[in-house]
């Protein structure tokens, strides 16, 4: 091999390796950390979050929180969603309101459903879902009860291939090891 030809297949490996570090870092830069006082939580989105009011009733408890939702560049919809119970749920309560999103996922056919596991965070009952929504996506979902406070993790995504960035948005979530309290 001549000087010129190792010289110029040096230079090709260096544009190489330079083009991989800005890819990877165009990839990872859109990424921007959420964080919500009122909710009491940070949380990693792929990029500026839009909001939601929300504003519910579940078996006479009044729930109020927001949604904050985004979407990838791989088109999967990122959502982070909080609500706080006007009152602490019991223990059978909390069993239902873990049901309440599973049931929401499924649409009540449990054949959706592809894995439930029942996780502990930081001493706090969480539920982890996998499942097939009614349009053939995938549903990557973590629900967390913290004292009166209910958290929501939801990943949409195409079923077709595995979304990367469903465990870095899950392990970025971060809660207030206190809830609010009762008044």
């Amino acid at each position: 091999m001549s000087r010129l030809s190792v010289g110029k297949l040096g230079l090709v490996f260096a544009f190489s390796l330079v083009g991989i570090f800005v890819l990877h870092h165009a990839s990872q830069a859109h990424w921007q950390k959420l964080v919500s006082a009122e909710g009491a939580f940070s949380v990693l989105m792929p990029e500026k979050p839009n909001q939601k009011a929300l504003s519910f009733q579940v078996k006479g408890i009044i729930v109020e929180g927001k949604s904050f939702f985004a979407s990838s560049r791989t088109d999967a919809l990122f959502t982070v969603a909080y609500a706080t119970a006007s009152v602490l749920p019991t223990g059978p309560q909390v069993e239902s309101i873990f049901d309440a999103p599973r049931q929401v996922l499924t649409q009540g056919d449990e054949t959706r459903m592809i894995s439930a596991e029942k996780i502990v965070v930081n001493g706090y009952p969480v539920r982890q879902y996998k499942a097939v929504t009614e349009d053939g996506s995938a549903a990557d979902e973590r629900v967390y009860i913290v004292e009166r406070r209910l958290y929501i993790l939801l990943v949409l995504h195409d079923r077709k291939r595995e979304e990367p960035d469903v465990k870095k948005f899950f392990d970025s979530f971060v809660f207030e090891q206190k809830g609010p309290t009762q008044n």
